[in-house]
Order: structure tokens, then C-alpha cells, then sequence
């Protein structure tokens, strides 16, 4: 009767940890069970993963402990088991179950289907429209490409001149969803002296609410770009390279440090322009093509 007691009396404890973490900050389930386990076990001082999954209905198992340490994937009925346990809401289940339902997805086709789901289901989520617009500035990757044409000199808020000058080509439609997304986020502003459209700020990182999947989505666009890129641009228009390299920790950081110095400098450099010819896209990617040796050992 004790550990029954116990393990409600934990279980309430989880239910309020959940409701100030909320799923929706997390880009995968085992993100979301790593951090509420760690507020769980600051709060109850003695609380193991046998516990953690005991409190879920697992069992005394070494499941959870598995599926934080990212080894084993989330399936749809743990994460319907927990979401269940947790007393989510509609939205949050809903967002909770497709992370596990990308995870467990082996199929591309699939995956691709079930972030879309996820991102809109994300998107749903923000309250204040600025947060959504945030969200959304950086969930395709045209928004910052109109905002930067501004500088171009024969430059025109119009939808059907940006639908022609982006490369790959926009709607005018997507154009003006686009153009009105800056407005409405204070991204450009028009000089009234000269009648130009400006940039407010010469460098942008992050808006409000682009946090997480928002900046994901922007990166996954990013490179479809450049996959496209090879065959869609001329040779002399283009500059596109690959190194496959061993790695060790030290380098990786190393290498992280001074592709951070070279994207200052870019930005440095671009901001002396008085004027632009193209807008382009530069891409760092470091990647790795072989597993962990503490990943060999999943069960």
C-alpha cells in the first residue's frame, strides 16, 4: 500500500513538472523525458529511472532510461501511455504522440509527413501573434530571402516582382504572406525621406517563438536549397564543395570555433555593401557519417 501511495504521490509530482515544461518546447520525446526527469529528481531527491518508469506503468525496467539516453526510440504507445499518465492536453498529446510517430518512422516519405504535422501542430500551440510570426519567419525559407532583397537596388514590395526575382521561384502569393510576415515583425520599414524600404536591423538571429522546430524547418529548407542548387544553378553562379574527414572531439570543436570566426567576418564584410547585386545562401554543414561506439551497444 506504501508504494502504491508513493508512486501516486510521485505521479502528481510529474503531472506539475509537465504543466511548467510542456512538451511543446521539445523537438523529440526523449528530449521532453530527460528534462522532466531531471526536475522530477530535483525535486524528490531520491528518484531513480526504475522509479521513473514504475510511475509510468512500466514496469521496474531500464526502459525510460534507455529511450533519454537517446538508444532506443520512443514508440506511439509509450508516448500514448505517458501523454495518458500526464493528463495532457488535446494539443499537447497530439504533439507528444507525433514526435514519437517521427521517431519511430522509418520510412522518408513518412517522417516528412509527420513533421509537417508536427510543425503546424507547434505552431498552434503560441498564443501572442508575434510568437506565431516568429515561428513562422523561420519555417520557410523565402522569408529571409525577401527580407534581404530589400537591399537589391531595383527593389519593389510588389508580389509579382519578388514571385520573379527568387530563386527558386515564389507564388505571388507566398510573396505577399511573406512581405506582410516582415511588416507585421518590424523586419523592414520604409524611408520616408526617400521612399526606399530599409532593413530595421542589419542582422537578425532569432524572432520570438522561433525557438526549436521553427529554426529546424529553416536549416531543412536550407539544404533542400543546396541539394537543388547543383543542378539548378550554372557552374559560375555557384560554389559548392564536400570533405569526408576522420574526427575526433577536439577537432570537431575546433573546426566549430573557426566556422563561427568565418561567419562573423562574412557578416562583417556584407554589412560595409552600400548596395547588392544577388542575395545568396551560405551553408555550414558538419555532419557525422558513422555511429558512436557507446551507440553499437543499443539493445
Amino acid at each position: 500500500m506504501a508504494e502504491n501511495t508513493n508512486t501516486s504521490q510521485r505521479l502528481r509530482s510529474l503531472r506539475e513538472h509537465a504543466r511548467r515544461l510542456g512538451p511543446f518546447e521539445a523537438l523529440s520525446g526523449s528530449e521532453f523525458l530527460r528534462r522532466l526527469y531531471v526536475a522530477a529528481k530535483k525535486a524528490l531527491g531520491r528518484y531513480s529511472y526504475r522509479h521513473y518508469a514504475e510511475d509510468f506503468g512500466f514496469g521496474p525496467t531500464n526502459y525510460l532510461h534507455l529511450i533519454c539516453k537517446g538508444t532506443r526510440p520512443l514508440t506511439v504507445s509509450a508516448a500514448e501511455r505517458i501523454a495518458d499518465a500526464l493528463d495532457f492536453k488535446e494539443r499537447e498529446r497530439r504533439y507528444f504522440v507525433l514526435l514519437a510517430r517521427y521517431e519511430s518512422s522509418r520510412s522518408t516519405v513518412e517522417r516528412e509527413v509527420f513533421f509537417e504535422e508536427i510543425v503546424e501542430t507547434r505552431a498552434r500551440s503560441f498564443g501572442p501573434s508575434e510568437a506565431r510570426d516568429g515561428f513562422e519567419y523561420f519555417s520557410e525559407w523565402f522569408h529571409a530571402a525577401v527580407r534581404e532583397a530589400v537591399l537589391l537596388p531595383d527593389f519593389r514590395p510588389d508580389p509579382e516582382w519578388i514571385s520573379k526575382r527568387l530563386l527558386p521561384r515564389v507564388t505571388p502569393e507566398e510573396a505577399r504572406r511573406s512581405w506582410d510576415l516582415l511588416i507585421r515583425l518590424s523586419l523592414v520599414h520604409r524611408d520616408e525621406s526617400t521612399g526606399r524600404w530599409l532593413q530595421s536591423e542589419a542582422r537578425i538571429s532569432q524572432p520570438a517563438g522561433a525557438r526549436g522546430l521553427g529554426i529546424v524547418r529553416y536549416h531543412q529548407k536550407m539544404a533542400e536549397l543546396g541539394k537543388e542548387c547543383v543542378t539548378r544553378v550554372p557552374s559560375q553562379r555557384r560554389d559548392v564543395t564536400a570533405l569526408t574527414v576522420p574526427m575526433t572531439r577536439a577537432l570537431f570543436e575546433r573546426l566549430k570555433e573557426e566556422a563561427e570566426e568565418w561567419q562573423r567576418r562574412i557578416l562583417a564584410a556584407s554589412e560595409t555593401l552600400e548596395t547588392c547585386e544577388d542575395i545568396y545562401q551560405i551553408n555550414i554543414q558538419l555532419f557525422p557519417l558513422t555511429r558512436e561506439r557507446s551507440e553499437d551497444k543499443t539493445p
